[in-house]
């Protein structure tokens, strides 16, 4: 039986007032870009980064969020989901991968004036999950949901043509970052989703 006893540093499990904004819904600000030490590590969510993927950083939005990007003095748009929290320095809204950088031109500058115009985000109180695993075989997904069936509560949810083996739900991110922590410890991909 796994306990999950208090936040361990290594999570990174800072408190974070998640928002779930609405279609349509926009914010200006500056925004950044991450690459180069960041490139294959964890974002907060659980997903690899990958500096080719048009992901984010952004301190609140709901993992999955799907944001439309502005270029304000280029006029040059992207969209990107958002996948990571950050970025930490006062007055920047929205952390580009590379790739997103690139879309902008924004990577000579570093950093630039954008607006986010918010496509498609999870309504309010959608729960957060941790998914260990996605198999086309719904054997394979019951052997998994076996495994860690005795220590969390779990469930396989069919979608997209994938069984897909789940932990929670958990009412919160950072609740839902200490149990992907812990599943990753026994030797699990985890990361968190945030769906119905």
């Amino acid at each position: 039986m796994i306990i999950l006893v208090g936040c361990m540093a290594a999570v990174g499990c800072g408190r974070v007032h998640v928002r779930y904004p609405t279609p349509g819904q926009t914010e200006e600000g500056m925004a950044s870009y991450y690459d180069n030490e960041f490139v294959g590590r964890r974002t907060a969510n659980g997903e690899i980064m990958d500096r080719n993927k048009l992901t984010a950083a952004h301190q609140s939005y709901a993992f999955g969020t799907t944001v439309h990007v502005t270029n304000l003095e280029n006029d040059r748009q992207t969209v990107v989901r958002i996948n990571d929290r950050g970025p930490f320095v006062h007055g920047r809204i929205i952390d580009l991968t590379l790739a997103g950088a690139r879309a902008l031109d924004m990577v000579g500058a570093g950093t630039v004036r954008v607006r986010l115009e918010v496509i498609d985000a999870p309504p309010v109180g959608t729960p957060m999950w941790v998914q260990i695993g996605a198999f086309i075989d719904p054997d394979n997904a019951e052997r998994l949901k076996q495994k860690f069936e005795g220590s969390f509560p779990t469930t396989i949810v069919e979608k997209d043509g994938y069984h897909k083996v789940r932990l929670g739900p958990c009412p919160t991110e950072r609740d839902a970052r200490i149990m992907a922590a812990q599943a990753r410890k026994l030797d699990v991909p985890a990361i968190i989703v945030v769906e119905e």
